[in-house]
């Protein structure tokens, strides 16, 4: 068979871009689970995506909150924001903890 595909990250001679590719996901996962702008290394995919979301892989524009200003990486942080700190001027009805009190 001609082996005309090379993997990236070793010396091995594959047969197709497909074989390449499910060499590199068995041998070389810690490749595919390392952060390309930190260099952190995770254990699993969603681990790596939680990472990649983080406020030193942001590659989007923050999310700004239109009432104060503060800046935020994720729209999951802004609404959380929202939901504390702007409940009564956004007509929304607070959730607390029944344990700590804490709007949720």
């Amino acid at each position: 068979m001609n082996r005309d595909q090379n993997c990236p990250h070793c010396d091995k001679k594959l047969n197709s871009k497909l074989e390449v590719d499910y060499h590199i996901a068995e041998n070389h996962q810690h490749i595919l689970l390392t952060s390309k702008s930190c260099h952190v290394k995770l254990k699993n995919y969603c681990q790596y995506q939680k990472h990649m979301d983080t406020k030193l892989n942001a590659t989007s524009h923050p999310f700004t909150c239109e009432l104060c200003g503060k800046i935020y990486w994720t729209e999951n942080h802004l609404n959380l924001h929202r939901r504390q700190e702007h409940f009564e001027t956004l007509g929304m009805i607070p959730f607390s903890c029944k344990l700590c009190g804490k709007i949720l």
